[in-house]
């Protein structure tokens, strides 16, 4: 559920780079730095919560997703 949130934050931040008003930027230069910091920021976390996920959840050999390997 948290990567979906990331992944949908993300796709409604990005096309405030290119959001004009009556051909005037929207953000200030300073401000789209600042929005691509975090953006980038969001991208490791979510790049870091889906591995936790195939960790936790996906490899053999483990029970309900406890990390402890089945006897």
């Amino acid at each position: 559920m948290q990567i979906l949130q990331f992944v949908v934050g993300i796709s409604f931040t990005v096309p405030t780079h290119w959001l004009l008003n009556n051909g005037t930027p929207c953000i200030t230069p300073a401000g789209s730095v600042a929005l691509l910091v975090l953006q980038i920021y969001t991208i490791i976390l979510i790049f870091l919560f889906g591995q936790f996920y195939i960790q936790s959840y996906t490899k053999k050999g483990t029970s309900g997703g406890s990390g402890k390997k089945k006897a």
